[in-house]
């Protein structure tokens, strides 16, 4: 047997739904962007579709434009969420190693950045927190340094 791999999607396919298709979990690339976990969206997609397809089968019509629905309840769930994580993953990619200094320097800053990172809090909710908390430490470093 010939074993295949492939890497996690980065984000979210930019269509998620087609003529009788509907994408849900990492078919449509939705997996968290920084722990790489995927069993809640595609729970979450799932039911979305779920919904969406019974809709569509009542109504008799199974068509791109019908399904579109689909990716409109998904973004109004949990995008926010998802696109605030994409966004942070990348901003640590880039900066890595002076974060993860400044991090392990607050033990506040750790607990936000870990429970964020690992689903426990909502990285929406606590973004500014972290924003203002780690620009804080950088500018108190900065102060202390100089």
């Amino acid at each position: 047997m010939r074993r295949r791999g492939w890497a996690l999607p980065l984000r979210p396919l930019k269509k998620t739904y087609a003529n009788r298709v509907i994408l849900c979990g990492d078919a449509g690339g939705f997996v968290n962007p920084i722990t790489g976990e995927g069993v809640y969206y595609a729970m979450r997609t799932g039911e979305i579709a779920a919904k969406v397809v019974t809709e569509a089968l009542e109504v008799g019509s199974t068509d791109e434009a019908f399904l579109s629905q689909y990716q409109v309840e998904w973004k109004g769930d949990f995008w926010k969420e998802l696109k605030t994580n994409i966004l942070f993953r990348d901003f640590l990619l880039n900066r890595a190693e002076s974060i993860m200094k400044t991090v392990s320097k607050d033990e506040k800053l750790m607990e936000m950045s870990v429970g964020t990172g690992l689903g426990w809090l909502s990285s929406h909710e606590y973004k500014w927190k972290l924003t203002r908390h780690y620009l804080w430490l950088l500018l108190k470093s900065y102060v202390e340094a100089t």
